[in-house]
């Protein structure tokens, strides 16, 4: 995604090197031991689709906030659409 990143990922900079969720590929780099990913995101053979060594945690890594609920904005006549029918 941007050059400056790409190159800085093939320094060593720490014993152990991970990556996640960007791209959802591998790097192909020597540099980067572990790519972080979720359990239900991977098949059973993806270990080899990955040049680092895959770790599938239970959950995904990441977390989205669910959206607050506005029975008001989320209704028909905000959108100016008709009540008691099908759309």
């Amino acid at each position: 995604m941007d050059s400056f990143l790409y190159f800085l990922a093939f320094g060593r900079y720490a014993r152990v090197q991970a990556v996640t969720w960007g791209h959802p590929v591998t790097t192909g780099l020597p540099t980067l031991d572990l790519y972080l990913s979720a359990r239900d995101a991977e098949t059973a053979d993806a270990d080899s689709h990955y040049s680092e060594a895959l770790v599938r945690l239970e959950r995904p890594s990441i977390r989205y906030e669910r959206p607050a609920h506005d029975a008001a904005r989320n209704s028909r006549a905000a959108f100016n659409l008709p009540e008691g029918v099908t759309l």
